[in-house]
C-alpha cells in the first residue's frame, strides 16, 4: 500500500506543478505571447506524459516534462522573433521554440529513466512521425499542431509500454 500511495502522491504533485506552470503561461503571462491554443496543447500533452510516467513510476520523466513546459516557455519568450507574413499578418516563432524545448526535455527525461536504447527508438519514431506530418501537410496543404503531437504521444506511450511487455515475456521464458 505504501508504494501505491507514494506513486499516487508523486503523480498528483507532478500534475499540480504542471497546472501551476500552465496557469502562469496561459493566464498570467498571456500578454507576452498571445497564444491561446498552443499553451493548451502542450499542457494536455504534458498531462498525458505525466500520467503515463506516474503509472510506470518514471519520476525523472515527470520532472523533465514540467521543466520542459515552463523552461520552453521561458526560452521561447527570450529567443522569439516577430515578423510579418506576405499577407500583412504578424508571425512569431515562439511556439516552435517552446515545442522543441518541451520535446527535448521529454526525450531527456526518457533518457534519464530508461537509458540510450529507448531514446534512440523514440527518436527514430519521432523522425518517422515528422515525415508523416510533412506528408500530411503536402497532401492537405495545411498544418495542425495535433498532426505532430498525436504521433509523439503514441510513441512515448509505446516506448513506456514495450519494455514492460519484454520483461513479462522474459519472466515467462525463465519460468518454463
Amino acid at each position: 500500500m505504501r508504494i501505491e500511495k507514494s506513486k499516487i502522491l508523486w503523480g498528483i504533485g507532478s500534475v499540480a506543478c504542471l497546472g501551476i506552470s500552465y496557469w502562469l503561461c496561459r493566464f498570467v503571462f498571456y500578454e507576452m505571447h498571445r497564444m491561446k491554443q498552443w499553451s493548451n496543447v502542450l499542457a494536455i500533452v504534458g498531462l498525458i506524459i505525466i500520467v503515463i510516467a506516474s503509472v510506470y513510476e518514471k519520476r525523472k520523466l515527470s520532472v523533465a516534462t514540467v521543466i520542459g513546459y515552463i523552461g520552453g516557455f521561458a526560452l521561447a519568450m527570450v529567443f522569439r522573433t516577430e515578423g510579418l507574413d506576405p499577407g500583412g499578418g504578424s508571425t512569431n516563432n515562439a511556439w516552435i521554440i517552446w515545442g522543441c524545448v518541451f520535446i527535448l526535455a521529454v526525450i531527456a527525461g526518457l533518457y534519464m529513466d530508461k537509458g540510450s536504447r529507448i531514446v534512440s527508438f523514440v527518436c527514430t519514431l519521432i523522425v518517422l512521425a515528422r515525415l508523416v506530418t510533412i506528408l500530411f501537410m503536402e497532401l492537405f496543404k495545411q498544418f495542425t499542431a495535433l498532426s505532430v503531437f498525436v504521433p509523439v504521444l503514441i510513441i512515448i506511450g509505446l516506448a513506456l509500454f514495450f519494455p514492460r511487455i519484454k520483461n513479462e515475456a522474459e519472466k515467462r521464458n525463465n519460468l518454463s
